[in-house]
């Protein structure tokens, strides 16, 4: 652990070279991903820049971007956070980026691109992009009040065990489970509810508003929320299970509806719940089904699954991943002859 601490501080050092050289007119972009993990490393993110004196032009959840990518050149520089290579890979040779991340993939590196990634030292570390990009950001500026953001986005990423020097300050559990009991389990619980009822944007711009994590929770607004999107979460795990296929590592099931990231939550509850199991969640909409994939013993890396079997995108890492199909059967036949070949069914 010594060895990769002593590397990463090679990886901040060239990211903070990277924030000294953007000049005070450029326009910047800042991205970041639509989860939990990817709306707390956004908020971190800003807030680091802020306090260095940095100013972001315009803050966007990645899938706005996939929709307006026209939109990026407005901008001279482009930082990315908890964004898969996946899903920025068309645009690495356009501007200049600094990419925080925590996915397998890649080192880009290069004088426009600088990647801050664990991975590179470590290929199977697991730490979120909250817990980096908090870690990265306190090398240079004081982000004390940020420290509950990371452990939420690092709980909210099921980033537990090598984030564990910083989680340990706050909670102490007797199994991984447990964790959603606590008063940051619960907080980021809510920051997805906000995230699927209010979309990422305002999400995020609310997020900054607290102080702190007891700020959150006692919010009445943000309660009012979550137990609107119960009711929504309730009525699709009802068609989770009502289309589901059960194998005997395997859940595979397809669903619809028009809340957008309510399939890769179903996903996480249900593989909290059946942690044995491969989970598969296809929301079906306009001819593409958005695949989740989640797999908490991790013995099949289904981010791999995802990057080999999509006919569209896919990608993440071991426990988690997702990707776009159109080809419903051909997919599903795929996964099962692979897990055939891995006496996994």
């Amino acid at each position: 652990m010594k060895r990769l601490k002593r590397n990463l501080d090679k990886l901040f050092e060239r990211g903070k070279s990277f924030l000294k050289r953007i000049k005070s007119d450029e326009k910047l972009l800042l991205m970041y991903h639509t989860d939990i993990d990817g709306v707390c490393s956004g908020a971190i993110v800003f807030t680091g820049l802020k306090r260095m004196g940095i100013k972001v032009s315009k803050a966007l959840p990645s899938s706005e971007i996939v929709k307006k990518i026209d939109e990026m050149e407005k901008f001279d520089t482009i930082i990315t956070t908890d964004i898969p290579f996946d899903k920025k890979k068309f645009i690495l040779a356009k501007k200049r980026f600094l990419i925080i991340d925590h996915h397998p993939e890649p080192d880009f590196n290069r004088k426009d691109v600088v990647m801050v990634n664990p991975r590179f030292e470590k290929k199977d570390i697991y730490q979120s992009a909250s817990y980096v990009a908090y870690k990265f950001f306190s090398k240079v500026v004081n982000l004390e009040d940020m420290e509950w953001m990371a452990v939420v986005g690092s709980i909210g990423d099921y980033s537990l065990k090598d984030c564990k020097d910083l989680l340990k300050k706050y909670m102490r559990i007797k199994k991984e489970g447990d964790v959603w009991k606590t008063k940051f389990g619960r907080a980021a619980i809510r920051i997805n509810s906000m995230n699927i009822q209010l979309g990422q944007k305002e999400s995020m711009r609310i997020l900054l508003s607290f102080k702190d994590v007891d700020n959150l929770l006692k919010n009445e607004r943000i309660e009012r929320i979550h137990k609107k999107f119960l009711k929504v979460y309730e009525e699709c795990e009802k068609k989770f299970w009502k289309n589901s296929e059960v194998y005997e590592d395997l859940i595979f099931s397809v669903i619809k509806t028009k809340h957008r990231g309510i399939g890769s939550w179903l996903a996480s509850r249900t593989s909290m719940k059946n942690p044995e199991k491969i989970i598969l969640v296809l929301d079906k909409g306009n001819g593409i089904y958005h695949v989740h994939a989640r797999y908490q013993v991790g013995k099949i890396d289904v981010g791999y699954l995802m990057k080999k079997f999509c006919d569209i995108e896919g990608g993440g890492h071991e426990q988690a991943g997702g990707g776009s199909i159109r080809d419903l059967e051909g997919f599903k036949r795929k996964i099962l002859d692979f897990l055939q070949k891995e006496n996994k069914i």
